[in-house]
């Protein structure tokens, strides 16, 4: 008669779909063969070679994955039961410790001042690991609003003066990089104090006049 083998399976971080940890934890829910229980667990990152074999339990915390470029990571378990029966288990994660790359960010095209808050964004945006998943923008570097694509309509906040805006960019696996950009609000007219002709003169023989002006603008 064949002994029955153990069953079970092993998730990675909970079933995570991403880590940008290379340090994960596994979960263990391995049933041993009849009339035994399992006393025994080992771990590995290639199916080959194996850590010593420690105590079994539902939980491994501090699985060490490799680290290194973005991509997929496959954590190998091998159960032993009391009676001596073994098997082994997998389970993959995508690991992305790798930040988004604000590649390029403007307001307004890079103009110094605006005279309006309605203003443009411009962004260029790229990630080598689980991509891009959220773009935002905020005034205070705080409350963020998603923005939906490059030359996206913006209203800046606030009295005249330099105003900041921070583009913070996500990458579905929780990676998080922002890039600020600063532009000059000015909404006040320019004060025109003076208008002269000639000195104030009150005619003129020839067509040409000299003009001066008087003005200023805070």
């Amino acid at each position: 008669i064949l002994a029955q083998a153990l069953s079970g399976s092993i998730s990675v971080n909970a079933n995570a779909t991403y880590t940008t940890s290379s340090t994960v934890n596994v979960n263990l829910a391995i049933s041993p063969s009849p009339s035994a229980v399992m006393t025994l667990m080992a771990f590995s990152n290639d199916g080959v070679s194996y850590s010593s074999d420690e105590a079994y339990q539902a939980l491994k915390t501090g699985w060490a994955l490799p680290g290194g470029s973005p991509g997929t990571r496959t954590v190998y378990v091998r159960g032993t039961d009391s009676a001596a029966k073994v098997a082994y288990f997998q389970d993959t994660i995508e690991f992305d410790g790798a930040a988004p790359t604000i590649n390029a960010f403007s307001v307004l095209l890079g103009a110094a001042a605006s005279g309006a808050v309605g203003v443009t964004l411009d962004f260029d945006v790229s990630d080598v690991g689980s991509g891009v998943q959220l773009i935002e923008a905020s005034n205070d570097g705080t409350n963020f609003t998603a923005v939906a694509a490059t030359g996206a309509s913006w209203n800046l906040t606030g009295v005249d003066g330099t105003k900041t805006v921070t583009l913070r960019v996500t990458d579905k696996a929780g990676n998080v990089t922002t890039g600020p950009d600063q532009i000059f609000l000015d909404l006040t007219n320019p004060t025109l104090s003076t208008v002269s002709i000639n000195g104030d003169s009150q005619y003129t023989s020839v067509t040409n006049a000299n003009m001066s002006v008087t003005a200023s603008d805070t």
